[in-house]
């Protein structure tokens, strides 16, 4: 029973993790987003350099 159990909450922090994982990913991608149409860079292309090269 107890291995049982352990198993069910191993998967239990495997699956909350994989969430965790997803929304991180689509916030990155969203803030990306949100830079690329504030500096006013073309959908799809990496933004160019911005400021000193240090």
């Amino acid at each position: 029973q107890l291995v049982g159990w352990l198993e069910g909450l191993f998967h239990g922090i495997q699956a909350t993790l994989f969430t965790q994982q997803v929304a991180a990913q689509s916030q990155l991608d969203q803030m990306r987003q949100r830079q690329m149409l504030e500096s006013g860079a073309a959908p799809g292309r990496p933004p160019g350099p911005s400021g000193a090269y240090l």
